[in-house]
């Protein structure tokens, strides 16, 4: 379930905003599968994981897509060795295109890991689209580390 905006808004200043994502309740995950079933939305995917509340790309969930990239910049002890490769980060894309829950899932260490992190962070998307409305999803960006000769 997805905290609307709305209910961000009645908050008194100075309190702690909710999280974008919420944990559903049980009930809340039965009837958003009924009434998805019950649109003709057979084939759509329903969310990766109750307790995150995010869809599958796929199924009639659009991926999403990058409007501002932030390329990493090297750290100069991976620039001294000449080091290179691919990180791999996973983001959680909200329904506002916002990188959420970043985090590192194939390490390449010298801390290149930090700075993979640091730019993912400031990507912009275009959020994924299941029936013309924005949803939250998980995906990979490869972060790529090479030196021009």
């Amino acid at each position: 379930m997805l905290v609307s905006e709305m209910e961000t808004q009645r908050q008194p200043q100075g309190t702690a905003r909710p999280p974008i994502l919420s944990i559903p309740s049980a009930d809340a995950t039965a009837s958003a599968e009924q009434s998805q079933n019950s649109s003709g939305d057979e084939g759509a995917s329903k969310p990766a994981s109750p307790e995150e509340g995010l869809y599958r790309v796929g199924g009639g969930v659009s991926a999403p897509v990058p409007l501002k990239r932030v390329e990493a910049k090297y750290s100069e002890e991976a620039r001294r060795a000449n080091y290179q490769g691919i990180c791999l980060v996973s983001v959680v894309v909200d329904s506002h295109g916002d990188p959420q829950n970043v985090h590192v899932v194939r390490a390449l260490g010298m801390g290149l890991d930090e700075k993979a992190l640091e730019a993912a962070r400031k990507w912009k998307f275009k959020p994924a689209m299941l029936n013309g409305k924005p949803v939250p999803v998980r995906v990979n960006i490869e972060i790529r580390f090479m030196l021009l000769p």
